[in-house]
Parts: structure tokens; C-alpha cells; sequence
């Protein structure tokens, strides 16, 4: 069966863990050239992936990104580092006294400094797992258009190939003739 190297597949999962998507693309290569492009978060499971993506895939330029948002029951409740904030918050005003006319201090700017928001790991393996179940769904799609286009071409392919002859008799006989 003839398969075209040119493809494209699209799958998203909604759960209590957040929203994946999978975006899928293939065109023709020599070799098996694949490019995985993960979140920051997943990006310790990219091996696993590309692993999947070579047992399936025979040769061609794989473009495979994937986006997660998590969902509320995956993000954690603010960490403030209290200790360094008190410190920031000090700093502030011991410098404020020097100051004749400083502008009060924002909250939300004292949250985007480096260290007062703590990250608290999380467990991303179950959000691994869903990842790597719908990027088999993806795959699966990207092969089937894979075949239905390579269907198309061998169609393509016979009917040039038919003409050809037809035309090839043609002008054999008008070489007979003349």
C-alpha cells in the first residue's frame, strides 16, 4: 500500500487534570526527523514519546507539538514565602524613608519578584499518561491519512499511468500508418 508522507492529525483531552492537545504534523523526508515540542512542565517525558513516535513512524519530518493547560484541580494554592516577603516589605520602607514622596507598594509587584511565590511539585505522571494515550490517538489518525492520501495518489498514479498508454497506442499506430 502506497502512503503518503504528508499528513496532519489534531486530538484534545479534557479532564480534571487540565486540557491536552496534540497537533501532529508530517511531510516527506529522507530519514525519520522528528521534532517534539512539550511544555516546560512535561518535558522529562519527551524520551518516552519519541520512543512511540520511531516504533510507528518509518521515515519523514514529524512536527509533534503538544499543549497543556492544567485544570483547576491540578493547580496548587499560592506558596508565599513569608519570611523573604517581611524582609522585601522592610527594604521597602527602610528605603521609603529616604524617599519624600514613594509610591505605595503593589502587592501584585511584590508577588511577580523572584522567591516570594514558592513552587510546590506536583505530580505530572498521571498528566504524562493521558499525553502519551492521546498521542497514540493522534498517531493513529496521522497513519490513517497517511493511507487515505497515499490511496489518492496510487489512484492518481494509475490514471496517468493509463493515459500514458492510451497516448503511447496512439502514436504507435500513427507510426503505422504514416
Amino acid at each position: 500500500m502506497i502512503r503518503s508522507m504528508t499528513a496532519f492529525a489534531r486530538q484534545e483531552q479534557q479532564s480534571d487534570g487540565g486540557k491536552l492537545i496534540w497537533e501532529l504534523r508530517s511531510v516527506n523526508h529522507r530519514y525519520l526527523d522528528i521534532y517534539v515540542h512539550l511544555p516546560e512542565e512535561l518535558r522529562s517525558f519527551e524520551w518516552p514519546l519519541r520512543e512511540r513516535l520511531r516504533r510507528q513512524l518509518g521515515r519523514g519530518k514529524i512536527e509533534c507539538t503538544l499543549r497543556y493547560r492544567p485544570g483547576i484541580g491540578a493547580v496548587d494554592a499560592l506558596q508565599i514565602n513569608w519570611p523573604f516577603a517581611e524582609q522585601v516589605i522592610e527594604g521597602c520602607l527602610s528605603v521609603g524613608r529616604l524617599l519624600p514622596q514613594m509610591a505605595p507598594i503593589s502587592p501584585l509587584e511584590l508577588l511577580r519578584l523572584p522567591g516570594i511565590l514558592q513552587e510546590t511539585e506536583s505530580d505530572l505522571q498521571p498528566v504524562a499518561e493521558a499525553a502519551i494515550g492521546l498521542l497514540e490517538t493522534a498517531l493513529s489518525d496521522l497513519l490513517s491519512m497517511r493511507e487515505r492520501e497515499g490511496a489518492r495518489l496510487a489512484a492518481m498514479l494509475r490514471d496517468r499511468t493509463r493515459q500514458l498508454s492510451e497516448l503511447t497506442g496512439q502514436v504507435q499506430d500513427r507510426q503505422i500508418q504514416g
